[in-house]
C-alpha cells in the first residue's frame, strides 16, 4: 500500500509526542512493507538519521503557541495556520498526483492550513484517515467564523470531518471532540500509542538499600504536572518517613523550576536532567521504582506511563486521563486525583513499602509488551487503512481541483479581509 502521511512537524523538529508518534508509526508501516511518503515542514536541526521518505516542502509561517500582541495580525496568522495556506494545498495536490497514494494518513495539521488540506483531500476521492493524538478537528475550526467554515464544508451541513476514518489514542479524546460540537462519525478505532522499545531489563532492584527512586518525564509545563510534583515532593520530604529522590527529564523553563525547587528547599531531593531521548527516559525508568505522571485530566494519550511500565517503573498517574483507560488501578498503575495531596499520598505509600512494586511492575511489563505494544498498535492501524477501500484516481488530474482550491482560498481570505476591515 502507498501511504501519504501529512504532519505539521516531524522529528527532530517537534512540540511533543504527536510528532514522534507520526515518525515512529511511519517507520513501522514501512517495516511492514508499505511505501510511505511523509509530507511535512522544514527543520533547522540536524537529522539524527537519513530520512529519504520525508518531503519537507510545506510552509509553517506561524504556530498558535507563538505570542502575537496585535489582534489583527494574530487573526491573519491564525487564518493561515488553521484554515488555508494556498501554496501548501497546492503542494499536497502535487504530491498526490505524483505519488498516487492508496491512502492518506493525517496527523496534526495545525499551522499548515489544515482545514483547506482536509477539504482538498476529501475532494480527490482518495480514502483518508486522521490519526488523533489531540483535538485536531476542533483546533482547526476554533474561532473560525461560520461563513469561512462553510466554504470548506466544516459546518453541520457540510460535515467535512464526518467523511473519513479516525484512529484515536483514547475514548477520552473522542468524547472531548464530540462535546465540543465536532461530529467525526462512527468510523473511529481506539488505538493507544504502542511502546516502541520493549523488553527493557531492570537495572536496579526495587527500593535498593532502602532508597525510593521516582522519575518524571515530559515538558516542564503546569498542564503536565511539574508544579504538582515539586509541591508533593515538599510534602513528602517534610514527613521525613523514608529516603527518596526524584529524577526529572524534559525540556522547558528548567531554570524557573529549579528556582521553585530551591525556594521549597527540596533541591537535595530532585535533579533536573533536561531533554533527553526516548530511550534514555526508558533506561531511567528501568532503575526507578515509580513514574510520576500527574498530567492534566484531558491528556489525550501520552505513551510515557506505558513506557514506564515496560521498564517496570510503576506509574502514579491522573486517574481519568486518556492513557489511564487501558490501565487498571492497583494492577498496572496507581491512579490518583490530580492534586498535591493525592500525589503525595501515593508517593508515601510507595516509599513506606505499602505497594507491591514487583507485582504491579510485572503486570505493567506484560501490558506494555502485549496489548499496548508498538507491533500491536501498527497492526491495528494497518487494518484501519486497509478498510479504506480502493483509491479512485480518475479525478486527480482534473485541473478543476486546482481551480476549486484557489477559489475557496480566495473566498475565505476575502471574508477574512472584510472582517479585519470592520475592526
Amino acid at each position: 500500500m502507498r501511504i501519504l502521511v501529512i504532519s505539521n512537524f516531524l522529528p527532530p523538529r517537534m512540540m511533543g509526542g504527536f510528532e514522534l508518534a507520526c515518525y515512529n508509526i511511519s517507520k513501522g508501516l514501512r517495516a511492514r512493507g508499505h511505501e510511505v511518503l511523509i509530507l511535512t515542514t522544514p527543520t533547522e536541526k540536524e537529522l539524527p538519521e537519513p530520512q529519504p521518505f520525508v518531503d519537507r516542502s510545506l510552509a509553517m509561517s506561524w504556530f498558535p503557541t507563538v505570542p502575537i500582541k496585535s489582534p489583527t495580525i494574530r487573526r491573519f496568522f491564525r487564518h493561515e495556520a488553521l484554515v488555508s495556506q494556498q501554496s501548501n494545498s497546492q503542494i499536497v495536490l502535487s504530491r498526490i498526483r505524483s505519488f498516487r497514494p492508496d491512502h492518506i494518513l493525517m496527523f496534526n495539521l495545525v499551522g499548515i492550513g489544515g482545514l483547506g488540506i482536509v477539504d482538498l483531500i476529501e475532494s480527490t476521492g482518495i480514502p483518508w484517515t486522521m490519526n488523533l493524538g489531540d483535538r485536531v478537528p476542533t483546533a482547526l475550526v476554533e474561532d473560525v467564523p461560520a461563513p469561512i467554515r462553510a466554504i470548506y464544508g466544516a459546518d453541520d451541513s457540510g460535515n467535512l470531518f464526518g467523511r473519513g476514518r479516525y484512529a484515536a489514542v483514547s475514548q477520552t479524546l473522542v468524547d472531548e471532540i464530540e462535546r465540543e460540537g465536532i461530529s467525526i462519525g462512527d468510523d473511529v478505532t481506539i488505538i493507544p500509542r504502542g511502546v516502541v522499545i520493549a523488553d527493557v531489563p531492570r537495572t536496579r532492584p526495587y527500593q535498593e538499600n532502602g532508597v525510593t527512586r521516582f522519575v518524571s518525564a515530559g515538558i516542564l509545563r503546569p498542564h503536565k504536572g511539574i508544579d504538582l510534583i515539586l509541591e508533593a515532593v515538599k510534602v513528602v520530604d517534610d514527613r521525613d518517613e523514608f529516603d527518596f529522590f526524584v529524577d526529572i527529564y524534559g525540556g522547558g523553563p528548567r531554570e524557573k523550576y529549579e528556582a521553585v525547587a530551591e525556594q521549597l528547599g527540596i533541591m537535595h531531593r530532585v535533579t533536573f536532567h533536561g531533554p533527553v531521548t526516548q530511550r534514555e527516559v526508558i533506561e531511567a525508568n528501568a532503575g526507578a521504582d515509580a513514574f510520576l505522571f500527574p498530567t492534566w485530566n484531558r491528556e489525550p494519550g501520552a505513551s510515557a506511563p506505558v513506557e514506564a511500565g515496560v521498564a517496570g517503573a510503576v506509574p502514579i498517574m491522573t486517574g481519568d486521563c486518556g492513557p489511564a483507560e487501558r490501565m487498571v488501578d492497583g494492577v498496572h498503575c496507581i491512579k490518583i486525583e490530580r492534586s498535591v495531596s493525592s500525589l503525595a499520598s501515593a508517593m508515601s505509600a510507595v516509599g513506606r513499602g505499602e505497594v507491591d512494586l514487583e507485582a504491579i511492575g510485572r503486570a505493567g511489563r506484560r501490558l506494555a509488551a502485549g496489548d499496548l505494544s508498538f507491533p500491536v498498535s501498527i497492526r491495528r492501524l494497518e487494518g484501519v487503512l486497509e478498510r479504506g477501500g480502493v483509491a479512485d484516481y480518475t479525478n486527480i488530474e482534473d485541473r478543476q481541483l486546482d481551480r476549486d482550491l484557489v477559489a475557496k482560498d480566495e473566498q475565505a481570505t476575502g471574508l477574512l479581509y472584510n472582517e479585519l476591515g470592520r475592526r
